[in-house]
């Protein structure tokens, strides 16, 4: 099989497959091919067709010698390394390869997904990239499909000769551009974080102050520049749990130093801000384990362990 011929899976969906070329070993950077196109539903993944090397099974994986720049704008999926472990995946998102690094990655059976994909290797390629991924973080998720990255995807394959592949300056600047993309859009999205991060320690901190009301979650976002949404989930990255969850654990966390305390089941319930203490009773029993009552037995029960033993 020639490994520079384009090959044709569907209708919409091709790839190509380059031989190294000297010119880019001076620039640092070796282009190894490149694809794109429509996986459809109850498809299997990847199609037939590509390289030894590059086919692989879900059940075994595969370990390549080169980065791989993948970008879903269309569908869901999930992707799985040795360094990263299991992640689903929903468009639009990003995510790289690293070589001698074991991993897999499938579009949905229900949903299939749309890709564009570039293949490269080369010491000035791996200084970028690693300044600005990890192998325990390679996907990056998105607000929208990152065009340009899409873009210059189909310029490589438009201008790609199916026989006898040709390496011009355009073709190794498209190249670099595509990793340039990847780092503005990594840089820019660590900003983002950073930004939001701050946000969330704030909230946090509101929480905390206000743990004993009943807040409105749509209200503190917009109080601090986010959409409901992006704060939602900023803010279970950033704690694991989400907003209202995180209150509850601190009320909970109240309740018990005031149960050991020897304070009433009813005096805890109204200074959490519960409605009934029936409510707060169900509530920490699911949560805890036990009932309140039963908590403060337990504390009695261990306090005087300890000082029988003093």
């Amino acid at each position: 099989m020639n490994p520079a011929a384009i090959r044709t899976m569907q209708q919409n969906y091709q790839f190509h497959y380059l031989p190294e070329a000297p010119e880019e070993r001076l620039w640092g950077v070796k282009l190894c091919g490149f694809g794109s196109g429509i996986i459809e539903t109850s498809k299997q993944y990847p199609p037939a067709g590509h390289p030894e090397g590059y086919v692989y099974s879900w059940e075994s994986g595969r370990i390549l010698d080169e980065y791989q720049i993948i970008v879903i704008s269309e569908g869901q999926g999930e992707f799985e390394s040795k360094s990263a472990g299991h992640v689903v995946l929903t468009a639009p998102c990003i995510f790289v390869l690293f070589p001698d690094e074991w991993h897999r990655y499938r579009s949905s059976l229900k949903t299939g997904w749309t890709e564009h994909w570039i293949g490269f290797s080369g010491d000035y390629a791996e200084s970028v990239i690693k300044g600005i991924m990890q192998k325990e973080n390679p996907v990056i998720r998105l607000k929208e499909s990152p065009h340009e990255l899409i873009e210059l995807t189909d310029k490589l394959l438009e201008t790609a000769e199916p026989q006898e592949p040709k390496r011009s300056i355009d073709t190794i600047m498209s190249t670099l551009r595509m990793i340039g993309c990847l780092h503005d859009i990594q840089i820019q999205r660590q900003a983002e974080w950073n930004l939001g991060q701050k946000k969330i320690a704030e909230a946090r901190m509101i929480i905390l102050a206000r743990f004993n009301e009943k807040l409105d979650w749509d209200e503190l976002a917009s109080r601090l520049g986010m959409s409901t949404s992006t704060f939602r989930r900023q803010f279970l990255e950033s704690t694991g749990l989400p907003p209202f969850q995180y209150q509850t654990k601190i009320r909970l966390n109240r309740a018990k130093k005031l149960l050991a305390a020897g304070k009433r089941v009813s005096e805890v319930s109204d200074y959490l801000g519960y409605s009934s203490p029936y409510h707060f009773s169900n509530l920490f029993s699911q949560r805890e384990g036990l009932s309140p009552r039963a908590y403060i037995q337990k504390q009695k029960t261990r306090l005087q362990g300890i000082r029988s033993s003093v």
